[in-house]
C-alpha cells in the first residue's frame, strides 16, 4: 500500500549532501531495473547526517572529468542509506539512483554529489521478496518525481552548487 510505505514522507529540515568516489557494489541494484551508484558511509559532507536509515530522494550530478569544481546536469535521485535488510549488509551504505541518467559504462570511480532533499520512508525488508521490492522501488521513483517536479534542472544545480559551497572544497 502506498500510503503505508510512504507515510513517513517528509521534506528535510537540513538536507545532507554526500560528495564522493563511486564504489563497486553488489549488482543488484541493476538486477532490479534500477542501477545505484554506491557510496561508502565516508562521503557524507561535513554538516549532517541523516537520523536514522532509510529512502530519500532529491538531486545528484556527477562532478566534471577534468574539473573538480564543475559538475554535470543534476537528475532527480532516490538514495537508500542504511544496511538494506532485504539483504543484511553488515555495514552501512549509501546507493544512489539517478532517475532519466542515460549512462554508457559504469560509473566507478567517478565523484558524484548528491543532495538528499526529502525522506520518502524507513528502510525495510519484503516479505514478497523481490517483486515487492521491485514494486517499492517503483513507488519510491514515481513519489520523487512527484516530489522534485517543482524544480528546473537549472534551480536544481544551483541549489547543489550552493550546498556545496556551503560545505568548502569537497
Amino acid at each position: 500500500d502506498a500510503a503505508e510505505l510512504h507515510s513517513g514522507q517528509r521534506s528535510l529540515d537540513s538536507p545532507f549532501l554526500l560528495s564522493g568516489r563511486v564504489v563497486p557494489g553488489f549488482r543488484r541494484g541493476r538486477a532490479l531495473g534500477c542501477p545505484t551508484a554506491n557510496m561508502p558511509a565516508e562521503t557524507l559532507a561535513p554538516g549532517g547526517r541523516p537520523s536514522q536509515f532509510g529512502v530519500f530522494c532529491g538531486w545528484a550530478a556527477l562532478a566534471g572529468e577534468g574539473d573538480a569544481d564543475s559538475m554535470g546536469d543534476p537528475h532527480p535521485a532516490v538514495l537508500s542509506w542504511g544496511v538494506n535488510p532485504q539483504f543484511g549488509l553488515d555495514k552501512p551504505l549509501f546507493e544512489v539512483h539517478l532517475i532519466g541518467l542515460q549512462c554508457e559504462g559504469d560509473l566507478y570511480g567517478r565523484r558524484l554529489l548528491c543532495l538528499a532533499t526529502h525522506r520518502l520512508r524507513d528502510e525495510r525488508n519484503f516479505p514478497g521478496g523481490l517483486d515487492e521490492l521491485r514494486r517499492a522501488i517503483e513507488l519510491d521513483m514515481a513519489t520523487a518525481c512527484r516530489l522534485l517536479a517543482d524544480r528546473t534542472p537549472a534551480e536544481a544545480a544551483e541549489l547543489l552548487a550552493q550546498r556545496v559551497a556551503a560545505c568548502g572544497k569537497l
